[in-house]
């Protein structure tokens, strides 16, 4: 499921800042957004170990906000805005 948006937590930051160099930097950031915007799981194998490293440290926090925003997608569905005022 695409998504528009995603939280991006502090822990986040201060894991990318560990990083020692800039391309490690860039390339934590994109697997991070691929995954979190559009699930798409990177391939570490080619990625420096560093990035690799700190992007599965972040992953369960990203799938966690998978499954709440597929969760809500379905509460949404089920009770649509619209309906709330008729239950009140």
């Amino acid at each position: 499921m695409k998504r528009k948006q995603f939280t991006f937590y502090r822990s986040f930051w201060e894991s990318m800042k560990k990083l020692p160099t800039n391309k490690e930097k860039l390339q934590f950031f994109e697997m991070l957004c691929d995954y979190a915007l559009d699930e798409i799981w990177p391939d570490l194998e080619t990625k420096k170990p560093s990035a690799a490293t700190a992007f599965l440290l972040v992953q369960p926090t990203l799938e966690a906000a998978h499954a709440k925003s597929k969760n809500m997608t379905k509460v949404n569905r089920a009770f649509p805005l619209s309906d709330w005022d008729d239950c009140h």
